[in-house]
């Protein structure tokens, strides 16, 4: 049951921070800034130990827990996120209309490609700091 309540919270702080992340990439004036804002983002869920399902999918198992772990821990990945969204929405909603414009604008394999090498960066800053316990490594 410890476990359970260790994955809810850690789940929920990952979805929180990184929809925080997400608002500040939107309310950037600078596409540049944005990003940074929201590297800032991805590097708070390494330092707080939080749960985030893209940097966790890389260590599955086929252990049938982990799986059952990994999938709550999207669901409260997206219910985080989705409390920050809902709460930043009025200031940030014509920019999220506009990037959700842009992105369907993209064809569907350039898209899927782009979001393997996402995929495949977030797992290496993981990796990376869990075998140097060290951010700037």
């Amino acid at each position: 049951m410890e476990k359970i309540k260790e994955i809810v919270r850690k789940g929920l702080c990952g979805g929180v921070i990184i929809g925080f992340g997400g608002v500040a990439f939107l309310l950037s004036p600078n596409k540049i800034i944005g990003a940074i804002l929201f590297a800032i983002g991805l590097i708070s869920v390494i330092i707080f130990q939080a749960n985030l399902f893209t940097g966790k999918i890389g260590y599955i198992t086929r252990d049938s827990e982990n799986i059952r772990n990994l999938w709550l821990m999207l669901l409260l990945n997206i219910a985080g996120a989705s409390v920050v969204g809902l709460i930043f929405s009025p200031l940030c909603h014509e920019a999220a209309a506009a990037l959700i414009s842009q992105k369907l604008q993209i064809n569907l394999i350039d898209a899927f490609i782009k979001s393997i090498g996402c995929g495949v960066s977030i797992q290496l800053a993981v990796s990376l700091f869990k075998k140097t316990n060290n951010i700037t490594s």
